[in-house]
């Protein structure tokens, strides 16, 4: 029985997914090894790629002048193209707005307007720039919702290396006991949400919560650093700024 190997290749909308001249310049990562597409690649060459026959993969080592070639089977290697896709909403919607006419009509009620990306369709994807002979070689599109904020909350502070469980172990160093209160935690999360910057912006918001403490408490320690929904609000004011938000 053969083993199938799932083979993760991110694709970003500005490379091999437009349709930038024919041309590819997304790079192809496999077994620890990355390559750049040649210069005259065309799409019709990076199709082959997904199409099931063996091909060859040109293996790029910057320390070696010479290029090794390796042959794979990828008629068992599972291809996942995955992108942010930003702004392409919008294509969703105008594509909805215009099937609200006529005798193929959606109701605008059906239409959740909190998560149109639900909605996601193979012309979407093409008004967007992605070039259709890719488009067609992907059976199955869907997406991914976003984060809710239970989610976040359970993120910021559950995973063994948690953005807070960090932040306790630094100051944890120079003799601090860090405490948070849920309000604060609460809080951190709502402006993450507010923003829409999702897991990944929970970090610059702790930062931001946590820095000036981090730079003037080691010398004068105290032996315990609590942190309330007040203190969080003050730390946030100046990001929110940054942000055209509103710290309350």
């Amino acid at each position: 029985m053969k083993k199938s190997l799932a083979f993760l290749m991110c694709l970003s909308a500005a490379g091999m997914l437009t349709a930038c001249g024919g041309k590819t310049d997304t790079a192809q990562t496999t077994a620890g090894s990355t390559q750049a597409p040649a210069a005259g690649e065309t799409t019709a060459e990076a199709k082959a790629e997904t199409k099931g026959d063996p091909v060859v993969i040109n293996y790029y080592d910057w320390d070696i002048p010479d290029q090794k070639f390796i042959e794979v089977d990828t008629r068992n290697i599972l291809f996942i193209a995955g992108g942010a896709f930003d702004g392409i909403e919008r294509k969703i919607s105008q594509r909805l707005n215009k099937q609200t006419v006529g005798y193929s009509a959606i109701s605008k009620g059906v239409i959740s307007q909190d998560n149109i990306m639900q909605y996601i369709a193979p012309q979407d994807l093409k008004a967007f720039g992605i070039i259709p002979e890719l488009i067609g070689r992907l059976p199955v599109i869907t997406h991914l919702d976003s984060l809710d904020r239970e989610s976040l909350r359970r993120i910021l502070t559950e995973p063994k290396n948690a953005v807070i469980k960090q932040y306790e172990r630094l100051f944890e160093m120079d003799g601090i006991k860090l405490k948070i209160d849920g309000a604060a935690l609460d809080y951190i999360v709502d402006k993450a949400m507010e923003f829409k910057i999702g897991a990944r912006g929970l970090r610059s918001l702790c930062e931001a919560v946590f820095m000036d403490a981090m730079f003037e408490m080691p010398e004068n320690p105290p032996k315990e650093f609590r942190v309330t929904k007040k203190y969080a609000e003050k730390k946030l004011a100046r990001f929110a700024a940054k942000q055209g938000g509103n710290a309350a």
